[in-house]
């Protein structure tokens, strides 16, 4: 009877300590970058462009809007052959001076803003009619669990230089069909060149979008 409640014992141990050692392993695990704190680190070292290189297969999250200070464009890349994760929530980028991601695979599914949201307070140049906003590029991205649009000019009159879709990969979720969201809402903005390349937009049902 003795020496079975010795082995009780040990085995109990045992599974405490192989359960304390997951634990630790766990905790050890690297965090994924905060994008936000990234691109505000960046930003105040960096007198022109905030550009990211993100390594091979990189995960990094947003818990917040990503906001791009103005007069500064914001460039996130990563390995073609090793894309970049980033998850994204609950708001997207925020710019008045472009954006570039390259190489990146975009989850959005908890955004309820638009992806690309363009700020509705700009400090570019300014002609008369529109503010210059420079390049929008999305280049090898694939973007999961979108609601709404990709693109948003917010009610202000930009001129975009140059908008380009470079073998894009969008995967809407059925609610933005109900929200009626268009994919590339520009209701006060124009764009001087718009490029697309073996893009695609798609979902787990029949979809229909519209550029505004």
């Amino acid at each position: 009877m003795k020496l079975r409640r010795i082995r009780t014992h040990l085995a109990i141990a045992l599974l405490a300590m192989l359960t304390l050692t997951a634990c630790d392993k766990d905790k050890d695990a690297p965090q994924p970058e905060d994008l936000c704190r990234l691109v505000e680190r960046t930003a105040a070292v960096s007198p022109g462009d905030i550009v990211i290189l993100l390594h091979a297969s990189e995960w990094v999250t947003a818990h917040e809007q990503v906001n791009v200070p103005d007069g500064k464009r914001l460039i996130i890349m990563a390995p073609e052959e090793a894309p970049a994760h980033i998850t994204l929530g609950p708001a997207g980028f925020r710019t008045a001076a472009g954006v570039e991601l390259v190489n990146v695979d975009i989850e959005a599914t908890n955004i309820t803003t638009p992806l690309i949201a363009l700020h509705n307070l700009p400090s570019t140049d300014f002609d008369g009619t529109y503010y210059r906003l420079g390049n929008i590029t999305l280049r090898n991205v694939r973007l999961t669990g979108m609601h709404g649009s990709l693109i948003n000019d917010g009610g202000t009159a930009y001129c975009i230089d140059t908008l380009t879709l470079d073998r894009v990969s969008i995967q809407l979720m059925a609610d933005s069909i109900q929200h009626r969201a268009a994919l590339i809402s520009l209701q006060h903005s124009g764009v001087r060149t718009f490029n697309v390349n073996n893009s695609t937009v798609g979902g787990k049902t029949a979809v229909a979008c519209a550029a505004q």
